[in-house]
């Protein structure tokens, strides 16, 4: 008969693990080096090797710390829940509340239900997943005009996003490189007006590289404000590619 660890005391400690292992960590179980079956556990403090590892929480409803020492390390978290990352934490709206330490790269994968992701605090690379919920990205706080939002801010390293059609409501930066892709189209949303009436451009994204998919125009009829080195591009179904670029591009324009 295979051997089980019951652990009923309120805090799990794993201790330093092996370089190089995947932890998936869930109410009910925890594995990596092993499988342990967790019974009452609240708290689980996780502290990796000096190699790359890959922690899963998307089971997880408790408290405690992952810390990731060294290595290249990725942080995957998929729920139905409003989701708060930063460089120190870890939280969502069903309970998870963990201290984080040492993640380069993070992906969110969301549900069905209108979720908010804030990753406005984060400085390393985000993958989002939002499936084909519309999505609205924005800056401190959302209008609620798409089902789902993302809240952001300068501090982005990378970031890609998968979801239907999307809504720049504020500009995105990133340090390298921005991948958007919808299954709907990608709009201008954050343009406004002076005190006469006439339009002000804003900016809608700026990073290194900008490469956007979608399937119902790309600023069509309200051209996207970009300020990036390489940009490509592609549009199916219905919809124009319209936007102006600030910034020369000495590298890629791939349309």
């Amino acid at each position: 008969m295979r051997e089980r660890l019951y652990l009923f005391d309120t805090t799990l400690r794993d201790g330093a693990q092996t370089n190089g292992v995947d932890f998936t960590l869930t109410d009910a179980s925890l594995t990596g080096l092993g499988s342990d079956v967790l019974v009452s556990v609240k708290v689980a403090n996780l502290t990796a090797g000096s190699g790359d590892n890959r922690f899963t929480v998307s089971g997880w409803t408790g408290g405690g710390s992952l810390v990731a020492d060294g290595g290249s390390n990725t942080l995957i978290v998929t729920k139905d829940k409003d989701i708060v990352l930063s460089d120190s934490s870890l939280s969502s709206s069903d309970g998870l509340n963990m201290t984080i330490s040492g993640f380069a790269t993070a992906f969110v994968t969301g549900g069905g239900s209108g979720n908010r992701y804030d990753v406005s605090g984060y400085t390393g690379s985000v993958t989002l997943d939002a499936g084909s919920d519309s999505l609205e990205i924005a800056r401190g706080s959302a209008s609620g005009t798409n089902k789902d939002a993302l809240i952001v801010a300068d501090t982005l390293t990378n970031l890609s996003i998968v979801s239907g059609s999307i809504l720049l409501a504020g500009e995105v930066t990133a340090v390298n490189k921005i991948s958007l892709v919808a299954s709907g189209a990608v709009v201008d949303g954050n343009d406004t007006t002076d005190a006469d009436g006439n339009p002000i451009f804003v900016n809608n994204v700026t990073a290194a590289e900008l490469y956007i998919s979608a399937s119902g125009g790309i600023g069509s009829g309200n051209r996207l404000e970009t300020q990036v080195r390489t940009f490509s591009a592609a549009n199916v179904t219905s919809g124009d590619i319209e936007l102006v670029n600030s910034q020369s591009l000495p590298g890629t324009l791939a349309i």
